[in-house]
């Protein structure tokens, strides 16, 4: 059974595999990741910051770069 950081990383995987191929992703989808990165942060699985490094990797994997390369180094928390 995955952990939630295992969770976590392969939701990411997905929905920025699909934005980076043109697809979409729907709103629902995106919240209830919102959500789980939350409870991560609050359940103290996770940082925030150790958090949006993770998601960084998974998104610099599916678009080869940076979420601050994109959209400012302060997106993020």
């Amino acid at each position: 059974m995955p952990n939630l950081q295992d969770e976590l990383k392969l939701r990411w995987n997905y929905m920025f595999a699909a934005l980076a191929g043109g697809g979409d992703v729907p709103p629902a989808q995106r919240l209830r990741v919102e959500g789980m990165m939350e409870a991560a942060a609050l359940l103290e699985v996770a940082s925030n910051e150790q958090l949006v490094q993770a998601m960084g990797e998974c998104y610099k994997v599916a678009f080869g770069r940076s979420i601050a390369e994109d959209f400012g180094e302060d997106s993020f928390w």
